[in-house]
């Protein structure tokens, strides 16, 4: 299943995965089909804490094919570091939500994602994730990524280039989200820094009945956040 693309002479070259010494070295089956895609984001809703978007509810859909994220200088691909430690991640998924309060995501099928499959960036309030099926993801399935201040002082005298500092009042991170009744399975095909649910700068999440199998490191990865949320 490797596969070389020329672009000089526009020729796709692929290697079938085949496990019969009869096929091998031959061309794929003519029933197999191929996508080349390009986006990486289908769900973009963005709103802010003054103006979230409220009682959105994206359910039963199938949610596929968007395209890798782990290099380009594109916002969907542009990398930042959510802990201090050596983890790396993109503000993007197939499905986006920043700014939201009250949003559903449920009974979706996500499946051939090459990033990650839903994404919670900074403001969101009592999400809900709950009876999604994720299979062949790229990175992670779900996340939840808040930023907290500049400042490293009260006075705010000494500050940070970026919004990764102590104070979290301004309130920008996703609080009180339920993620119930998930279906996780073969993960971080790609990006092998990934987990079922990851979450940093995140707090009171509520994480219940989830399965999750087949991912390359840790199901569920919890770092950085501003208060513990349940598991059970």
């Amino acid at each position: 299943r490797e596969w070389f693309y020329n672009r000089s002479s526009q020729v796709l070259y692929y290697i079938p995965n085949s496990t019969s010494t009869s096929t091998s070295g031959q061309p794929p089956p003519a029933a197999e089909h191929f996508s080349a895609t390009r986006t990486k984001v289908l769900f973009n809703v963005t709103g802010t804490s003054a103006r979230p978007v409220v009682n959105l509810t994206i359910r039963g859909l199938e949610i596929r094919d968007t395209a890798l994220t782990y290099y380009g200088t594109d916002e969907a691909s542009r990398h930042g570091m959510p802990t201090g430690g050596d983890w790396a991640l993109e503000r993007a998924g197939a499905v986006l939500l920043e700014g939201t309060e009250l949003a559903v995501v449920s009974h979706c099928l996500f499946e051939r994602l090459d990033g990650n499959g839903i994404f919670l960036s900074n403001f969101n309030r009592n999400a809900s994730l709950a009876r999604n099926e994720f299979a062949w993801i790229g990175a992670s399935a779900m996340a939840a990524w808040g930023s907290t201040g500049k400042c490293l002082d009260a006075q705010c005298t000494r500050t940070l280039k970026w919004a990764v500092g102590p104070d979290a009042r301004g309130g920008q991170q996703p609080r009180y989200t339920r993620v119930v009744g998930n279906l996780v399975r073969e993960i971080g095909l790609i990006q092998k820094q990934s987990s079922a649910w990851f979450q940093a700068a995140t707090a009171f999440s509520h994480l219940e009945g989830n399965c999750i199998f087949n991912g390359p490191r840790a199901g569920v990865r919890v770092a950085a956040s501003c208060h513990k949320g349940s598991l059970e």
